[in-house]
């Protein structure tokens, strides 16, 4: 009964963390663009980070939709 109850609260933070990193990520996406967006530098790996950045947010966008959508079926059903 107890190892039920550990499940319960394991499953319901995760379910929290995933609902923190719906609002999360892009929040340091945006903070990354305004910090170093504009950055002038020779620094060869800069062009890498900001591709990196594109990269997380395109895989960050789809997940978070199913998120949602997956959020909202379980209040409705």
């Amino acid at each position: 009964m107890w190892g039920f109850v550990a499940l319960g609260l394991v499953f319901g933070f995760a379910t929290l963390g995933a609902i923190a990193c719906i609002f999360l990520i892009p929040l340091s996406v945006i903070h990354w663009q305004i910090k170093y967006g504009k950055l002038k530098t020779a620094d060869r790996d800069y062009p890498r980070a900001k591709r990196d950045r594109l990269i997380a947010l395109l895989l960050w966008l789809p997940a978070s939709i199913v998120e949602i959508l997956i959020l909202f079926a379980r209040v409705m059903l």
